[in-house]
């Protein structure tokens, strides 16, 4: 199979099991580097975090609502 089918194929895959943007960040390996963050003093990473757990909630509760409302509504879901 060419590289290009390949590459096709597997965005194509990606964005239809996580949605375009979370897909496609997947496949460019462009995703945000948790490691990178510094929730405690910076509002922005505190921010992309928020903005990347809700996109991860919106993905699960997707399949598995019951497991997405469970973990949502866990005290220790935000501890990284």
């Amino acid at each position: 199979i060419p590289h290009a089918e390949f590459e096709r194929n597997m965005v194509s895959w990606l964005t239809e099991k996580y949605g375009m943007a979370y897909g496609k960040q997947m496949w460019e390996n462009t995703l945000l580097n948790l490691r990178e963050l510094d929730l405690l003093n910076n509002d922005l990473h505190e921010y992309d975090f928020l903005n990347l757990f809700l996109v991860i909630f919106d993905i699960t509760c997707e399949k598995y609502s019951k497991i997405a409302n469970t973990l949502y509504e866990s005290p220790r879901i935000l501890i990284i």
